[in-house]
């Protein structure tokens, strides 16, 4: 103890009056296949989410944004001519959250930023900000999740 009041503040803790532990369900953030999107945030038409059946929503969402659509931007059609022009190597789908900034170093023009709804607070939580602002290309994306899954859109 004397050790570690040395390098400290030499400050001594005497006594707790309380402690409070809260724990939360954990819910590992990545993206998997088709989620609606909430009412009040379609009718807004600011996302774009595409309709897919498999684990790469996250791979829909970035494309969704670096080539646009007049018309059946939600189809997964629209972008397979685009697959594979993004690099994914050494990342899985679905890609969570913690896998963006690797992403990210694979493909130097893209940067990602991902928010996700709070109904609870009526708002929006950041769950990723890149660090990479002066890329050419900036996706915002939103993390949308039910009892079963997440998606990216």
């Amino acid at each position: 103890m004397k050790i570690f009041n040395c390098r400290g503040s030499g400050f001594v803790l005497d006594l707790i009056y309380e402690f409070t532990l809260v724990i939360t369900k954990f819910r590992p953030l990545a993206g998997s296949s088709y989620i609606q999107t909430p009412t009040a945030i379609a009718k807004k038409r600011a996302v774009v989410n595409v309709k897919n059946n498999n684990q790469r929503c996250f791979e829909y969402a970035i494309m969704s944004c670096l080539y646009s659509f007049q018309t059946n931007s939600d189809r997964v059609s629209n972008y397979t001519k685009y697959q594979g022009s993004l690099n994914f190597n050494g990342i899985l789908f679905p890609v969570q959250l913690k896998d963006i900034p690797k992403f990210e170093s694979l493909n130097p023009h893209i940067s990602v930023n991902v928010i996700s709804p709070d109904p609870e607070n009526k708002g929006y939580t950041i769950d990723y900000l890149s660090p990479e602002r002066h890329r050419s290309h900036h996706v915002n994306l939103l993390l949308l999740y039910n009892t079963e899954s997440q998606h990216y859109v």
